[in-house]
């Protein structure tokens, strides 16, 4: 089945948001490097960031298309990755 507008819609907007996370993430890096410590966290913290950014707009589009399943399966993924943080934090 071919995608319809609103998937091809959702798969542009993913894509610009890893895209530039991405790239901001890096030029923020690559400032940091060269001067200063502060825009150097600033880029990895973007950089860690922007899958997260991902997961809810995933899960706001299945909110706004009332796919529940989906929707619970994505909060689902953003808690673990939330929860692995955490505790990766901690030591």
């Amino acid at each position: 089945m071919p995608p319809d507008e609103k998937d091809l819609a959702l798969r542009g907007a993913l894509s610009r948001t890893l895209s530039a996370g991405v790239w901001l993430s890096g030029l923020l890096i690559a400032a940091g490097l060269a001067f200063s410590e502060r825009c150097l966290l600033a880029g990895i913290c973007l950089l860690i960031a922007t899958p997260y950014l991902r997961v809810l707009q995933l899960s706001a589009a299945f909110a706004r298309s009332r796919e529940r399943r989906f929707l619970a399966l994505s909060l689902t993924v953003f808690l673990l990755m939330s929860l692995g943080a955490f505790l990766g934090a901690r030591g």
